[in-house]
């Protein structure tokens, strides 16, 4: 059940604002660690572009979003994003 101090977004939401906001790529996969149950993984070829973005969808849904830097995907960061 998910906590009403919560608000997940539906993945095409948050698949739009990420085109938007100028992702490089953006997909979805099952996550046991997240409460909704799947995350969204948005990808930034920039930190600057990744942390407003994670700033914007932690304040929207009240968790935090995690920003990683990894040199394996299509593009150096990305924001996991709990996501419907």
């Amino acid at each position: 059940m998910q906590d009403a101090s919560r608000e997940a977004l539906p993945y095409e939401v948050i698949s739009q604002f990420a085109q938007a906001a100028g992702a490089v790529e953006c997909h979805w996969r099952i996550s046991d660690r997240s409460f909704s149950g799947y995350v969204a993984e948005v990808w930034f070829g920039d930190l600057k572009t990744a942390a407003e973005f994670a700033m914007v969808c932690s304040d929207r849904m009240g968790v935090i979003c995690k920003i990683r830097a990894t040199s394996d995907g299509p593009a150096k960061f990305y924001v996991s994003v709990p996501c419907l």
